[in-house]
């Protein structure tokens, strides 16, 4: 997904997961695309720890904290789009993510949350 892809170069050393979420789902938020990663087992075992965060994100529609086993510095925004959560962007980070960062980052998260309630 362009979503996840523009987000991690954005982000210089990121590994970024994009979810979407339907309120009637169950399980809350599905995994849609990954960016960043050297594997798929890489970005499995990173949405496995960043569970809690996601959830709590589209939860609260917040944007939530965590930091890896790994020591990663990660971030869950929640998409909104229609005063409602439809997904969620997950970053974990080597590095800081700095203001001018989240900025560039917060825009992708907007325009995503729009194309994904438009589809």
């Amino acid at each position: 997904c362009m979503a996840a892809s523009q987000t991690s170069a954005s982000s210089g050393t990121s590994a970024v997961l994009l979810y979407s979420h339907v309120d009637a789902d169950p399980e809350g938020g599905r995994l849609r695309a990954a960016a960043g990663f050297r594997s798929a087992e890489d970005a499995r075992q990173l949405a496995s720890s960043l569970e809690t965060i996601v959830h709590d994100a589209i939860d609260s529609a917040q944007t939530c904290h965590f930091q890896t086993d790994d020591g990663k510095e990660a971030v869950a925004l929640p998409l909104m789009a229609r005063g409602r959560v439809v997904g969620v962007l997950a970053i974990a980070s080597a590095t800081a993510l700095t203001q001018d960062v989240m900025k560039a980052i917060e825009s992708i998260v907007w325009s995503t949350a729009i194309a994904i309630a438009d589809s």
